[in-house]
């Protein structure tokens, strides 16, 4: 039954053209995977979807989770990347590709992009509430790194200078840091 029904879905393909075209690749994808448990044939019927249509997110998801190696999942994003800034140059209203950049920083593991594309949504006015609230989580998550960061770093510089005191007898079995001497 799967094979006569990804067959019937795969002619339908063959003769579609655009949007309609990507619709029938991404089912033919999704029958081969989960009816047919058939990775390779899933990973081609969600491509030959990109390939008509760059931007099809649905695809895109998909296909992301069935690309195993990272290479390969970073081309598809990258790619995908492309198409979605060729899609912003020439739209009006950017919310939609800017929405594609977010789930493409995702993929790639891109927390900054991810940021930035809801930091974008959020200042034109766009964003849902689940949005603004995913920019509220990685707003915190980047001021706790910062803060994290450069309260590390002045550590770092005391216990080097504690840890360049050679001279003179050791008090502690600890370091010390150093402070400036009183000229006498």
């Amino acid at each position: 039954m799967p094979d006569e029904a990804v067959r019937a879905i795969e002619r339908a393909a063959e003769t579609s053209t655009g949007v309609a075209r990507a619709a029938f690749e991404r089912r033919a994808g999704a029958l081969h995977a989960t009816e047919r448990n058939d990775p390779v044939a899933a990973i081609s019927a969600y491509r030959r979807a990109l390939e008509v249509v760059p931007t099809d997110v649905e695809a895109a998801d998909a296909l992301a989770d069935l690309l195993i190696e990272p290479k390969e999942r970073r081309e598809m994003a990258l790619a995908f990347d492309r198409a979605v800034h060729a899609e912003l140059a020439k739209a009006n209203a950017p919310t939609e590709p800017l929405r594609k950049l977010r789930r493409a920083a995702i993929w790639r593991g891109d927390r900054d992009g991810e940021y930035a594309a809801l930091a974008a949504l959020a200042t034109t006015g766009e964003a849902t509430r689940p949005e603004l609230q995913a920019l509220g989580d990685r707003r915190q998550a980047r001021l706790l790194v910062t803060a994290t960061r450069s309260l590390a770093r002045p550590l770092r510089q005391r216990s080097a200078r504690s840890s360049s005191l050679q001279a003179g007898p050791r008090l502690f079995a600890c370091s010390v840091p150093s402070f400036p001497r009183r000229k006498r």
